[in-house]
């Protein structure tokens, strides 16, 4: 099995860069780890953080925030988590957790049907009345409750020969990098020579 990359030091020792470029950061509840996040997201990304990060505490009153997973998640007071931003290398994800239900839906479909992303690349310039109007309408959605699992998660992988690598994380420590390993898992999976195939 390849081991995973293990990232880099954040700028002037701050959080640990994961290898997909996403800043490592522990979880926790409300706003100051929100902003911890933001402050680690390296390059332009950050620019993009903030600005989107503004917007959403504008456009949703007592919006609820948290850290999971080295991402983001934002949730109305009485609703549940409906957005969770992501770094990439070359690019920002905003995922819409009930995005499929949004009027237009955001364009990316990734594995989950209920999902919807939109991606931001460098100097690409956000439109901000439509995110505000996504922000507003996945507000009033149920959302996504974030719950711990209990036994851990296998995640399966093949190559074009079918060869088969299965992969499963306990639910200890390593719980809170399961969405970052996705991630950086779905980003490199088609640069390799035998491309891998990412089921649940």
């Amino acid at each position: 099995m390849p081991k995973r990359a293990t990232g880099s030091t954040g700028q002037e020792g701050g959080p640990r860069l994961l290898a997909g470029g996403n800043p490592q950061i522990a979880k926790g509840e409300g706003e100051a780890p929100v902003q911890a996040c933001i402050a680690a997201t390296p390059g332009w990304k950050r620019a993009v953080a903030q600005q989107l990060d503004a917007l959403a505490s504008r456009a949703v009153p007592g919006l609820c925030k948290a850290v999971r997973w080295n991402s983001p998640f934002l949730r109305a007071a009485e609703g549940g988590w409906f957005l969770s931003p992501h770094c990439f290398i070359r690019y920002a994800t905003v995922a819409f957790l009930p995005g499929a239900a949004l009027v237009p839906p955001p364009p990316v479909s990734p594995k989950n049907a209920e999902t919807r992303q939109l991606r931001i690349a460098e100097g690409e310039a956000a439109d901000l009345a439509q995110f505000e109007a996504w922000f507003r309408q996945a507000s009033r959605l149920p959302g996504l409750r974030l719950l711990r699992r209990a036994r851990g998660v296998a995640a399966h992988f093949w190559n074009k020969n079918r060869t088969h690598l299965h992969l499963v994380l306990p639910s200890t420590s390593q719980d809170e990098d399961l969405w970052s390993l996705y991630m950086e898992l779905e980003q490199i999976k088609n640069t390799l020579p035998q491309p891998l195939r990412f089921s649940r």
